[in-house]
C-alpha cells in the first residue's frame, strides 16, 4: 500500500519522514492527528457523561414526581373511604341522641301533665 502526504496528497517514499513536496514533518503530524483524535474522543464522551447524568438526573424527578402524586392520590382515596367517626364514637353519639331524645319526651310529658 502506498503512502500519501497527509497534507499535499504527494505519494511519499517507503519510511519517508517528510513530504518532498510540502515538507511537513509524517511522523509529528500523525502523532499530533493521533493526540487530537484523542481528546476528540475525550470530549465526546464527556458530552455524552453529561447528556446522560442530565437524562438520569431529570428521569428521577419525573419518576419522584409521578411517585409523590401516586401516594397523595392514594392518601385521597383512603381519606374519602374512611367514616367520619369511628364505631365507639358512633355508639357514643347514638347514646347521647338516645338519651337527648329521652329529656326532651319527659321534659314535653312533664309539661303535659302540668296543664291537664
Amino acid at each position: 500500500m502506498e503512502e500519501k502526504c497527509p497534507e499535499c496528497g504527494v505519494k511519499l517514499k517507503s519510511g519517508a519522514k517528510f513530504c518532498e513536496s510540502c515538507g511537513i514533518n509524517i511522523e509529528n503530524y500523525q502523532k499530533q492527528k493521533e493526540k487530537e483524535i484523542e481528546q476528540q474522543k475525550i470530549q465526546m464522551e464527556e458530552e455524552i457523561k453529561s447528556k446522560l447524568e442530565k437524562e438520569f438526573q431529570e428521569k428521577i424527578k419525573q419518576i419522584e414526581n409521578e411517585y409523590v402524586e401516586k401516594i397523595k392520590k392514594e392518601k385521597r382515596e383512603i381519606e374519602k373511604k374512611q367514616p367520619l367517626f369511628s364505631e365507639h364514637q358512633y355508639k357514643i353519639l347514638i347514646g347521647i341522641i338516645i338519651i337527648t331524645i329521652i329529656i326532651l319526651i319527659g321534659f314535653f310529658l312533664g309539661k303535659a301533665y302540668r296543664i291537664i
